[in-house]
């Protein structure tokens, strides 16, 4: 089989790959992008589509997110509703002002619907960029020559630059990544889907429950459309092993035991089998890219530690990425030199944010003063108005820093 030339060469058709492909397409590169399987195919995912997927969208193409926008799946999401372990419950909305009135702070959309809806975009619109379905790629090869990419159906691709966004679990990423998966930080979750759900937010809040059986971690239910939600729960590894947490059980004693979530659940319909799924969470700054390469989706290990936030941080990955591959070939050169621009955008955007989120689980286990806080944030509007304020603004959350500014405003 004969060497296939391109510019760029994404490997991995989920988030991270498809904005890359998207934006190196605004910027009029020709890609090619990789993908082991054939769409539409579905991936373990909560479903929640953030704000800073439509942040990234906007910028992106203001009528591609429109036509986003107008799909049945796709639905509005306006906030979040948190418990505590001892039952208390807050509502917080996202404070967020969008450039499109119509367009609302974040969705809540199947995987499967999300990533099909923005491949059947590059099949019917794209004219750079080349998707190839059912091609699993095998290895990677790099020298100063460029990137070779071979996969196992025998395809060899010959690239100046190659995106690794195919997943955590590619053995021919390890050559390129210093990233390691360890139980510490690894998150297991386990999801499926309830249809009949009552109680919930008339404006599609994304619920995060804090019962004492997941301690840190936490249940999740976010409403979709027809009635259905993606219903989950998500711990570390490292404590689901130490503990010895059944999180079928606990999710299922859960909702037929807690006073919040039991009589919600009461007339609601198990639709979908239970699957579970590794995440890999951000544990420390390490590097993203080097001679011909960049890492993105989650070959980048940069999943939220504290809300499993993963498809936001892939969509500025793919912003990001697409950029600095923009600046790379006006100046003919990608060595890492250059490529380390990648690094420094991602980082100055979501660093600061990632190293609060991994201190929060520490705080969380101690049940009592997370109850406590709870309890005061439900009491006041001002408290509620600030939890507002860290959801969309980094500064308030930098704030969480400084664990004597939850012991200021709980115990004023």
């Amino acid at each position: 089989m004969d060497v296939i030339q391109a510019k760029v060469c994404i490997i991995g058709a989920g988030p991270a790959g498809i904005i890359t492909s998207l934006f190196l397409q605004k910027y009029g590169i020709s890609t090619i992008l990789l993908e082991k399987e054939v769409f539409p195919r579905d991936k373990i995912c909560g479903d929640g589509i953030s704000g800073w997927v439509v942040d990234v969208l906007e910028l992106l193409d203001e009528d591609l997110l429109r036509r986003f926008h107008q799909q049945n799946f796709a639905v509005p999401s306006y906030g979040m509703r948190f418990s505590s372990p001892n039952g208390t419950e807050i509502d917080i909305p996202f404070l967020q002002k969008r450039k499109i009135p119509e367009i609302p702070p974040g969705y809540i959309a199947p995987r499967k619907e999300f990533d099909n809806f923005f491949i059947t975009e590059i099949k019917d619109r794209a004219q750079h960029i080349k998707l190839i379905e059912n091609q699993n790629v095998i290895d990677v090869h790099i020298d100063n020559d460029g990137a070779l990419v071979k996969t196992q159906n025998g395809m060899k691709i010959k690239s100046e630059i190659v995106v690794l966004a195919a997943g955590a679990k590619q053995d021919f990423q390890s050559k390129f990544s210093s990233y390691k998966m360890h139980d510490s930080n690894v998150m297991l979750g386990l999801k499926t889907y309830y249809k009949g759900i009552t109680g919930l937010h008339p404006k599609n809040y994304i619920e995060l429950h804090f019962i004492k059986a997941l301690s840190p971690g936490y249940l999740w239910i976010f409403p979709q459309a027809d009635g259905v939600s993606n219903v989950g729960v998500g711990i570390s590894k490292e404590t689901l092993h130490k503990e010895k947490i059944n999180l079928k059980k606990v999710l299922l004693d859960a909702i037929e035991t807690n006073p919040i979530l039991k009589n919600r659940f009461k007339n609601a319909q198990l639709i979908a089998p239970f699957e579970a799924h590794p995440l890999p969470l951000y544990y420390k700054k390490m590097p993203l890219s080097g001679n011909r390469f960049l890492l993105a989706g989650d070959s980048a290990g940069l999943i939220d530690p504290f809300t499993g936030e993963g498809i936001g941080h892939a969509a500025l990955m793919g912003m990001f990425a697409a950029q600095t591959i923009k600046e790379a070939i006006r100046k003919d050169s990608f060595n890492a030199d250059i490529l380390i621009q990648y690094d420094n955008l991602l980082y100055r955007k979501i660093d600061k944010e990632l190293n609060i989120s991994k201190k929060l689980p520490k705080i969380l286990k101690y049940n009592w003063l997370f109850n406590k806080a709870m309890k005061s944030v439900a009491k006041s509007p001002k408290l509620q108005h600030k939890l507002a304020l860290t959801m969309s603004n980094l500064d308030e959350r930098k704030k969480l820093n400084n664990i004597w500014h939850y012991i200021k405003h709980l115990f004023a």
